[in-house]
C-alpha cells in the first residue's frame, strides 16, 4: 500500500503536466494562426484564461450540436480571446432616432421570376471580406458593401470604397465613428457630400480621426468634430437615393437581393454565439 500512493501521485502529476502542455500548445497555435501579440506577460496570461473559457463554451456547444440540440456549430476565431463586453461593444449602437430619415419603400418589379438562390460573388459584384477589427463600424462596412455592388452593376467595375471616410466624416448626419451608426445615415452623408472616396485613397484604420480613439484621451461627448480627410479627387461612388425594406420581411429581402443586388442589412448580434458561429443554420 505504501508503494501505491506514491505511484498514484506520480500518475496524477504526469496527467496534470500533460493537460497543461496541451493547453499551452493550443494557445500558441491560436496566437500564431491569428497573429496575436500582447503588450505584457500579464495581459497574455489574462487573454489565455479568457481564451480557455471561451474554448470550453465552444466545445460544450459543439458536443450538444452532435447530440442534435443545436442546428449550427461554433468555432475558435480571432474573437476567442475577448471578453463579452468587448465583443458586444463592437456592435452597439448609439443613435439619435431623430436623425433617422425615412426612405422610399421597396416595390418588387412586376413580371419578375425570383430564383431560389442568388450569389452575387460569382458575378464579380462583391469585394473581398473585410475586417472592422475592434472599431464599432459595422454600419460603414454595410453601407460600402451594398454601394460597391451597385456601382459594379452600373459601371462593370468593382471598386472597394472607404469605410474610414464614413467613420471620420458622417458625424453631422448622426453617426458616431467607432461608437456606432447606421447604414442609412451613411447613405445620407454620401448623397449630401457628393460621393465617397475609394479605400485605396482613404484606407481603413479601425479608429476615429486617424488615431485618437480611447475614452480617456477622447471622451465620447467630444467626438463630434471628426478630422475628415475626404478628397473630391478620389471619389469611388455616389449615392442618389435609397429605399427601405419592411423590417423582418424575409420574402421582400429575397426579392430585393434577386432584383437589386447585395443589400445592406442590420441584424441582432447580441448573442455571444454569434461571434463564434462557424457553420449550420
Amino acid at each position: 500500500m505504501k508503494f501505491v500512493i506514491p505511484l498514484l501521485t506520480a500518475v496524477a502529476a504526469c496527467y496534470c503536466v500533460a493537460i497543461e502542455h496541451i493547453f499551452f500548445s493550443e494557445w500558441n497555435l491560436y496566437k500564431l494562426q491569428f497573429g496575436k501579440n500582447y503588450e505584457s506577460r500579464v495581459e497574455e496570461e489574462f487573454r489565455m484564461r479568457v481564451f480557455l473559457e471561451n474554448r470550453h463554451l465552444i466545445t460544450k456547444h459543439n458536443t450538444e450540436y452532435e447530440l442534435g440540440l443545436h442546428t449550427y456549430k461554433l468555432g475558435v476565431n480571432q474573437f476567442s480571446d475577448r471578453l463579452d463586453h468587448e465583443l458586444f461593444g463592437m456592435n452597439a449602437i448609439k443613435i439619435n432616432r431623430e436623425m433617422v430619415t425615412d426612405g422610399a419603400t421597396f416595390i418588387t418589379p412586376e413580371n419578375t421570376v425570383i430564383p431560389d438562390e442568388m450569389d452575387w460573388r460569382t458575378k464579380g459584384a462583391v469585394t473581398r471580406v473585410k475586417n472592422q477589427k475592434m472599431c464599432n463600424s459595422c454600419y460603414a462596412f454595410s453601407a460600402t458593401g451594398s454601394l460597391e455592388s451597385q456601382q459594379f452593376r452600373k459601371t462593370g467595375k468593382l471598386v472597394s470604397l472607404s469605410e474610414q471616410n464614413i467613420i471620420d466624416c458622417s458625424s453631422k448626419f448622426g453617426n458616431h465613428g467607432c461608437d456606432g451608426g447606421l447604414d442609412t445615415l451613411s447613405f445620407d452623408y454620401i448623397k449630401n457630400n457628393g460621393g465617397i472616396d475609394t479605400e485605396e485613397s482613404y484606407p481603413y484604420e479601425s479608429r476615429n480621426n486617424g488615431g485618437i480613439d480611447t475614452e480617456e484621451s477622447y471622451p465620447y461627448e467630444s467626438r463630434k468634430a471628426y478630422q475628415c480627410r475626404y478628397k473630391n479627387e478620389t471619389i469611388g461612388a455616389k449615392v442618389t437615393g435609397y429605399v427601405k425594406l419592411p423590417e423582418g420581411d424575409e420574402e421582400k429581402l429575397k426579392e430585393a437581393v434577386a432584383t437589386i443586388g447585395p443589400i445592406s442589412v442590420g441584424i441582432d448580434s447580441s448573442s455571444k454565439n454569434f461571434f463564434y458561429y462557424k457553420e449550420g443554420e
